[in-house]
């Protein structure tokens, strides 16, 4: 029996999307048809809309595009270029973060009314900040983006379990055996460059690489029931 074809609603910022350029070619040399439908932003954080649409609104519009979609991918870095700022939420404060939290778990629930398997594709680690100034409560702080960025990591990776769903650990992928983030990365017995001159981008290698950690998570997602609700 042919293999079931897979369809994946990517939605997420400019990460995301590059963490998932390469997945279909990687999926491809695994023995399993996908195609990725590409819901990204540039510059976009799960807070902010996207074209005047909330993250709920663009996959929602995914979805009728795509009716097909069985999976939804979803990973933000930590942009609030919006939804921050003076007079509304302090960047980086407890007010932030469970505003963030709430945020994700609601595009969760949303995703999965529509039946939809879902991955929480846990951000890249960031570069070092070369900031010198401790952070403070603004998007503008470099510092501030610095730490917010490492914070939410942790918080991809507690969705798992907090929402019953499964996580795929960009992070892991692309940063070495401490967790730190690296310009390049040494494994398959050579040194890839995995991040563009900007410290933040993927490079072709760098998206395989996180393709194929997202590729085992699926085959892994998809080869077993899907988990119980979300409450």
């Amino acid at each position: 029996m042919a293999a079931r074809h897979r369809s994946i609603l990517a939605v997420g910022d400019s990460d995301l999307a590059q963490g998932v350029y390469t997945l279909p070619a990687v999926l491809a040399e695994h023995g399993i048809a996908a195609e990725v439908h590409d819901a990204h932003g540039n510059g976009w954080g799960l807070l902010d809309p996207l074209d005047g649409l909330s993250a709920i609104e663009v996959l929602d519009r995914g979805v009728a595009e795509h009716p097909d979609v069985d999976t939804v991918v979803i990973g933000f870095v930590g942009v609030c270029a919006v939804a921050c700022g003076p007079g509304k939420l302090a960047y980086g404060s407890p007010q932030f973060y469970d505003a963030w939290d709430a945020a994700a778990r609601a595009l969760v629930i949303r995703a999965r009314l529509y039946g939809l398997q879902v991955v929480w594709a846990v951000s890249p680690p960031p570069p070092p900040s070369a900031s010198p100034d401790p952070p403070v409560e603004d998007w503008f702080s470099l510092s501030m983006r610095h730490q917010v960025a490492t914070t939410l990591v942790d918080h991809g990776r507690a969705y798992a379990s907090a929402f019953g769903i499964t996580a795929a650990d960009m992070s892991q992928a692309l940063s070495d055996t401490s967790g730190q983030w690296q310009q390049r990365l040494s494994y398959d017995g050579a040194v890839h460059d995995v991040r563009l001159d900007d410290g933040v981008h993927l490079t072709e290698d760098g998206s395989r690489r996180a393709s194929q950690w997202t590729a085992a998570t699926l085959a892994d997602l998809w080869n077993r029931p899907q988990l119980a609700d979300v409450v």
